[in-house]
C-alpha cells in the first residue's frame, strides 16, 4: 500500500509540475499543520502542499470499541502510511474521491462517515465508506475481501470497481 501510494503521489506531482509548475494546490485551512503546506498562500487562498510518510500510527480502537470489529488491514495501512491532503483521481469511468488523511485532524471525516454509513445501513459495517465518487456515489471496502465497491443507495446496489484499495490506487 504504502508504495502505491508514493507512486500515486510521484505521478500527481509530475502532471502539477508539467501543469502549473507546483507542487497540488488546495485551499488553505487553518486546522491543516502548516509543515503540511509548501510555499505561501496564494492571492485565491490557494497553497501547496506534499504528502509525508506517517509516524503516528491509528489503531482504530474507537472504530473497534464502537462497532466490534476489526478493520480491513488495506483500510489500516491506507491511514497509516501517509498524511495527505487529497486523493482523486479516474479510475475507469470514475472520478474518484478517497478520504484524506490530515495531522491533526486525524480521522475526523472517516468516523463521521463511518457513523453516518453504520446507522443508515441498518447497523450493520459489512462494507467501510473510503470515499466518493464526484456524482455522490460512495465509494467501499468490503471489511472481510478488500475489495472495493460504489453503492447506489437509492437503487440498493453495489458495483465492484477493484479487487482491493491498491489496485484501486495504483489505476488512478
Amino acid at each position: 500500500m504504502k508504495q502505491k501510494l508514493e507512486d500515486y503521489f510521484k505521478r500527481k506531482y509530475a502532471r502539477w509540475r508539467e501543469y502549473k509548475n507546483s507542487f497540488p494546490m488546495i485551499s488553505w485551512d487553518e486546522d491543516v499543520p502548516s509543515f503540511m503546506y509548501v510555499g505561501e498562500i496564494n492571492n485565491e487562498n490557494y497553497v501547496q502542499w506534499k504528502a509525508i510518510p506517517k509516524d503516528e500510527i491509528y489503531e482504530f480502537s474507537e472504530v473497534k470499541n464502537e462497532y466490534n470489529i476489526e478493520l480491513h488491514p488495506d483500510i489500516k495501512e491506507y491511514f497509516n502510511s501517509y498524511w495527505f491532503l487529497e486523493l482523486t483521481g479516474r479510475y475507469e469511468d470514475y472520478s474518484v474521491i478517497l478520504e484524506p488523511v490530515v495531522p491533526g485532524i486525524g480521522l475526523r471525516d472517516f468516523y463521521r462517515n463511518l457513523k453516518e454509513y453504520h446507522h443508515s445501513h441498518g447497523n450493520q459495517l459489512k462494507h467501510i465508506p473510503i470515499g466518493f465518487e464526484a456524482d455522490g456515489l460512495i465509494i467501499l471496502v468490503d471489511n472481510e475481501t478488500g475489495k472495493v465497491f460504489i453503492e447506489d443507495h437509492e437503487s440498493e446496489t453495489y458495483e465492484k470497481i477493484a479487487e482491493n484499495l491498491v489496485k484501486l490506487i495504483e489505476k488512478m
